[in-house]
């Protein structure tokens, strides 16, 4: 959505070329080609084991588990958690401010421009105050989300984990950071609806056609 807003705020006349079902299945399959190639080391750097445990019932419990491979330890502990930030947090984060920004800037310039020359309305200047706090929470949101889990990943290898108790610690902050990174998208979900009336409103649309469709093939069978 950034993308596309940025698309038709500096490229209005390309934007119904740039902007079509032909280059979204082609921008979906190079970002898909990307992802897979970002996390494409996992093949390499992760082995299978197995841990053999006599239990009390004298029954011996075998358990085959991934794990990370000791020949690449240096790469998993302090390396791939940079790659990992740069991907997930910061390289976004600087698309989304950059590209956003230079939106802002542009319908700032333009709202100067056509009041000098003339009345803006003022429900125009509503929806464009409205258009820059919803990019200003997302931003927030994104970086308040997604940057725990990555710099714990940094943090990790200098985590002192010898006892239960930190084990335990550890894996609850795992988990907490771990779900906090993946309610970005359900945030970014409910700010776009509850923020922006365009989008709100195509959301509509798009279930009542569903509805439709829906109704008349069950009237047809």
């Amino acid at each position: 959505m950034t993308v596309e807003r940025f698309i038709t705020v500096f490229f209005p006349h390309q934007a119904t070329t740039l902007c079509n079902r032909r280059k979204a299945i082609v921008t979906v399959i190079l970002v898909s080609f990307v992802l897979v190639a970002v996390n494409v080391h996992l093949v390499f750097t992760t082995e299978s084991r197995v841990d053999t445990a006599i239990l009390e019932t004298n029954v011996t419990q075998v358990t085959k588990y991934c794990a990370d491979s000791d020949d690449h330890e240096m790469w998993k502990k302090f390396i791939w958690p940079w790659v990992d930030m740069s991907v997930l947090t910061f390289i976004p984060f600087i698309l989304f401010v950059s590209l956003n920004g230079s939106v802002l800037l542009r319908m700032a310039h333009y709202t100067r421009k056509v009041h000098a020359e003339a009345t803006i309305p003022e429900q125009r200047l509503h929806r464009q105050r409205k258009m820059n706090s919803l990019v200003a929470c997302i931003c927030v949101v994104f970086l308040l989300t997604t940057g725990p889990i990555t710099i714990l990943h940094i943090v990790e290898p200098y985590w002192n984990r010898d006892d239960l108790e930190q084990k335990a610690l550890h894996s609850l902050t795992v988990a907490c950071l771990g779900h906090l990174g993946y309610l970005t998208n359900c945030v970014n979900f409910s700010l776009y609806y509850f923020r922006g009336s365009t989008f709100k409103q195509d959301l509509r649309n798009v279930l009542k056609n569903r509805s439709k469709i829906a109704t008349m093939t069950l009237a047809n069978r």
